[in-house]
């Protein structure tokens, strides 16, 4: 708070060519600053108690250090130009991933089942005759 206080003081607000809202890493300063403000005010006003949700973002304050530290900017700035790439991998792994879940349903389908009870060699034998035809087998 005393941080963006200062900052706003020193720089402005929005007005300059050094001003708050002018970087990226001051703006996720300023929503972070917020959101723990906001989750605050839903702990003191019983009226605001939903707003208690907004506590699990919290979990972005240690982001707030990564501001100061120019090595930790370039970090974070990269894997966030990498998330685009990282998600057409998971696309294409997925995608073939459901491709050989199909195949293997299609090709083992019914093929894999066994009774635990080794006396009863049918599989009507092993499944009872009332059973609904999702009901999982019975030993």
């Amino acid at each position: 708070t005393i941080e963006f206080i200062l900052k706003v003081v020193t720089y402005g607000f929005i007005c300059g060519e050094a001003a708050y809202c002018r970087s990226g890493w001051n703006l996720l300063d300023l929503f972070i600053l917020l959101v723990s403000y906001f989750a605050l005010l839903g702990d003191v006003v019983p009226l605001f108690t939903p707003l208690r949700s907004l506590r699990i973002l919290r979990a972005l304050r240690p982001l707030r250090l990564v501001s100061a530290h120019s090595g930790m900017k370039t970090i974070i700035s990269s894997l966030v130009q990498a998330l685009p790439d990282v998600t057409n991998a998971i696309a294409v792994v997925l995608t073939f991933q459901l491709v050989f879940a199909i195949l293997g349903l299609q090709l083992f389908m019914g093929a894999l089942a066994t009774c635990s009870e080794p006396s009863l060699l049918t599989r009507e034998a092993c499944v009872p005759a009332n059973a609904p035809a999702e009901a999982p087998r019975t030993s």
